[in-house]
């Protein structure tokens, strides 16, 4: 026992010696949550009153009545610059935060990175700046503030994780002067209501004629939480179809119910070579009793056959692949090009070919991808399938999918373990490219 005492004594000995806290660090540590998100290094600040704030690629800074954020730009997401007009190599001063501040932090609020910068004021209002939002809609000033007859008066701010029935997502807490937590995702998604994590509306009508008898439209719109949009036209057996990228704002309303969103896309038809061509519009949202939904092109673009103002059904079709269709690669070795080629269904089936190009093929395999997880433009699945000309040849193994820059037109595969169906190590990335009918005989 006084070995231990003397070990203690020790302890706290050298922490005042050495002017750290050590004994509050060993207690601070001693009760930490190890779920926890711990992405964001503390609000600094300095004797001239500056705060600074360090989280993921972003580092942030307050000083004289100006927040500028400045960005990793090998670590910032290309998806979120690109088109934007903001340079992740160039400083971003963001307005409107002219009050009296005692903290800053940011956080993320759902399941992607989403990065908020939070301004908490000297009289514990909490006001905000949605940094993926801001960039992508071209909006660089405050976002607003949560309203403080809901919260109260706002001690300090910390991000931590949230139950969601049964499962969780990361948030942000705003915590008052009775240690309560109020969380603020509410004040983010209320928008988006009813709305998946990636929600996909498909159509398909009979509306072409041709030679070979009557082709089917597939109409297809795809909304992502983080705001982000896909809209493709395509003809279904033909495989060929034009893409629309960009992103949506709720108007009014939300999912559940009826909602009208606003949106900013940019249109091309994939292998066209031409530019894409910015659209503005509007279209209604309205969940019917039978599960389906009625939506409407207010303005803008034809979201289907029918004419702006008149409703289509559309059915939720949430659960099926994003990445169908038909793929490949190419990939010289010792003086011989290989094709890699892959064809994926809406249902989750694969087929897997490759041989040397106008060549017979060497492996052919046909299975399945088991689903993971499938959020904004990205899937992680496990694969299991056996070789159509050997029975007892199998392949299994976990993949990951992913649109290159929210370019449907680029797909890129990594195989994170089990059978190589890429000619790269595990965990590397190999773009393929849409390559429609393949023949994979026996």
């Amino acid at each position: 026992m006084k070995r231990i005492a003397l070990f203690l004594a020790v302890v706290l000995l050298v922490a005042l010696l050495s002017g750290c806290d050590l004994l509050a660090k060993l207690l601070k540590s001693a009760g930490e949550d190890v779920d926890k998100p711990n992405t964001g290094k503390p609000t600094q600040t300095d004797n001239k009153g500056v705060l600074k704030y360090t989280y993921e690629y972003i580092k942030a800074e307050y000083s004289d009545g100006k927040l500028v954020l400045r960005f990793n730009s090998k670590e910032a997401p290309s998806y979120i610059f690109d088109d934007s007009g903001v340079s992740p190599k160039d400083p971003l001063e963001i307005s409107g935060f002219d009050d009296v501040y005692k903290d800053m932090m940011i956080g993320t609020i759902g399941q992607d990175l989403n990065p908020i910068v939070f301004m908490l004021t000297k009289a514990g209002k909490v006001e905000y700046y949605e940094i993926h939002k801001g960039i992508t809609t071209g909006s660089f000033e405050k976002g607003g503030e949560i309203p403080p007859d809901e919260i109260g008066e706002t001690e300090s701010l910390e991000e931590g994780l949230a139950e969601d029935n049964g499962g969780g997502y990361i948030t942000v807490f705003a915590i008052d002067k009775d240690e309560f937590r109020h969380d603020l995702s509410p004040y983010f998604d209320i928008r988006n209501r009813g709305l998946r994590e990636i929600s996909i509306f498909t159509r398909d009508v009979d509306n072409i004629t041709d030679p070979s008898g009557t082709l089917t439209s597939r109409y297809e719109l795809t909304l992502w939480s983080d705001n982000s949009m896909m809209f493709t036209e395509k003809v279904l057996t033909l495989g060929n179809y034009m893409y629309y990228l960009g992103s949506f704002d709720v108007v009014e309303g939300d999912f559940e119910s009826e909602v009208l969103c606003e949106y900013n896309v940019k249109g091309t038809y994939p292998g066209s070579g031409q530019k894409p061509q910015e659209y503005k519009g509007s279209f209604r949202i309205k969940a019917e009793s039978d599960g389906s939904y009625s939506i409407t092109a207010v303005s803008g673009i034809l979201l289907c056959e029918e004419s702006l103002g008149t409703p289509a059904k559309f059915i939720d079709r949430s659960d099926i692949c994003l990445f169908a269709g038909e793929w490949k690669m190419e990939e010289e070795f010792e003086g011989i090009v290989w094709v890699y080629a892959i064809t994926i269904t809406e249902d989750w089936e694969i087929v897997y070919g490759l041989g040397p190009v106008l060549s017979e093929w060497v492996d052919v395999f046909e299975g399945t991808l088991t689903p993971i997880s499938q959020s904004g433009t990205g899937a992680e699945c496990a694969f299991e399938m056996t070789e159509m000309f050997e029975d007892d040849k199998n392949a299994e193994g976990v993949l990951n999918l992913m649109y290159i820059d929210g370019n449907p037109e680029r797909l890129e595969l990594i195989v994170n373990s089990g059978y190589r169906l890429t000619p790269d190590e595990y965990g590397e990335a190999a773009e393929f490219n849409p390559y429609p009918h393949y023949e994979y005989e026996e």
